[in-house]
């Protein structure tokens, strides 16, 4: 069995004399190897987060994200905010609902920054009868002055006597212009009557009584403006603010048993869940790329002792990539975390291509050395050519505006690097030092 070969002798250029020199110190080149991947591994988990702020995606620099930045400075109650929608059984409780919601979040600056009550609190009480139309104005005070004596005796005797003694003079002294008032306060007051066996908290509402119509959905609705504390360092960043709404609802009693109906909404919690569509996408795509790798290398090289080296290979590469972003760029964003996926898929194809050559080289004759020297001396050169290829068609994004995609490809085009590096180190002492099947010399 030949110990090398003409194309061999004519091929140990730098890359067969780096691969000599791998295979022949192949247990400390797997140990450096991989020490260097566990502690890069270390500082991608300590240092590398993740920004999920869909603005920082863009650069700071650019004259239209500098004049947003004003606006949202000069408004800061109008930027990322949610709007909760509470629906309640009638008018009167859901403001009072409202109200608590409101307080109760208040009361937690590590929920909401601040909380505000577009329908109500302080100065609509005061304020709220501006906003009404000329028209609306004056039909408003027509009904408060009709209804001026029982609002007076009530003021005079808030209780349920002085309720009973209210209706009888009604019953008795009351006229013919007053009858059909008369008649809509006492079917509410029977309905309520009723309504008090299947729900002890049915009460009237005065609001419904003194309108002309009787409560709509909207008059039953109250919204509270919350602007809450963002975790951008995470990929469900309104996960905890919404969880603490939806308690302090439960702990007020909102809930459906007891009529109410609790709605949260707004822009920043969307973008939430277009983050949970990239963050599942992003997992199932990269393990259904890992999968299928692992089926298309031990399904199609039809050996073990090529296919692990390989998954071995790409595994470290993934660590020194995601250590090179956590030196580079010190965070991710939703875009630049789609560099695994690129790595895995194109990073697999160098340690094919060398793999390959080696067997082909090692079933030729060669000792495993040598077979190991000259398929690095054949695939050295274009898999230079393609990872350098690569390499700048990821690095053309790097001077875009868009941060997303700039940080991509600084780095998916590092990872080519690194792929290329590890594939002609790693690899090559791995396969050196598998051992070999019964009857047969290993690589």
């Amino acid at each position: 069995m030949p110990e090398t070969s003409p194309l061999h002798a004519r091929l140990s250029g730098p890359f067969g004399r780096w691969v000599g020199g791998v295979s022949r110190r192949p247990v400390l080149v797997v140990l450096l190897c991989l020490a260097v991947s566990v502690g890069l591994a270390w500082l991608a988990a300590v240092t590398l987060t993740i920004n999920t702020s869909t603005d920082d995606m863009l650069s700071k620099e650019l004259p239209f994200r500098a004049q947003n930045e004003a606006v949202d400075a000069a408004f800061p109650q109008l930027v990322d905010t949610l709007t909760i929608a509470l629906d309640a059984p009638d008018a009167l409780a859901a403001e009072a609902a409202a109200g608590r919601l409101a307080a109760a979040l208040a009361a937690q600056p590590a929920v909401a920054q601040s909380v505000f009550l577009p329908q109500g609190g302080p100065f609509f009480r005061q304020n709220g009868l501006l906003y009404l139309s000329a028209v609306e104005l004056q039909a408003l005070g027509d009904r408060l002055a009709g209804a001026q004596p029982l609002l007076a005796a009530l003021q005079a005797d808030p209780s349920l006597r002085g309720l009973a003694d209210l209706l009888e003079l009604a019953v008795t002294e009351g006229t013919d212009g007053g009858g059909a008032d008369l008649a809509r306060f006492l079917d509410r007051l029977a309905e309520v009557a009723v309504a008090l066996q299947e729900d002890p908290g049915a009460r009237l509402s005065w609001s419904a009584l003194l309108s002309d119509g009787g409560e709509t959905a909207e008059d039953r609705r109250r919204f509270v403006v919350v602007k809450p504390v963002i975790d951008f360092g995470s990929l469900a960043p309104l996960a905890g603010v919404v969880a603490a709404i939806e308690r302090a609802a439960s702990d007020l009693g909102l809930t459906g048993e007891n009529g109410y109906r609790l709605r949260v909404t707004g822009e920043p919690l969307m973008l939430q869940d277009e983050l949970e569509s990239v963050k599942s996408g992003i997992g199932v795509v990269g393990l259904i790329s890992t999968l299928l790798v692992a089926l298309v290398l031990f399904g199609g090289l039809r050996s073990w002792r090529l296919a692990v080296p390989i998954l071995v290979t790409l595994v470290a590469g993934l660590t020194w990539t995601a250590g090179f972003a956590a030196l580079a760029v010190g965070e991710l964003n939703i875009i630049s975390v789609a560099f695994a996926v690129l790595f895995i898929g194109l990073s697999v194809d160098f340690g094919i291509h060398f793999s390959l050559r080696a067997q082909e080289s090692r079933i030729g004759g060669l000792a495993p050395p040598a077979a190991l020297v000259e398929a690095a001396g054949i695939t050295g050169g274009p898999l230079l050519l393609c990872a350098v290829t690569s390499a700048l068609a990821f690095f053309s994004f790097f001077p875009t505006a868009y941060r997303g995609l700039s940080e991509l490809g600084l780095i998916a085009g590092a990872g080519m690097v690194i792929a290329l590096f590890l594939n002609l180190t790693l690899l090559p002492a791995l396969l050196r030092l598998l051992p070999a099947p019964p009857g047969a010399a290993h690589l």
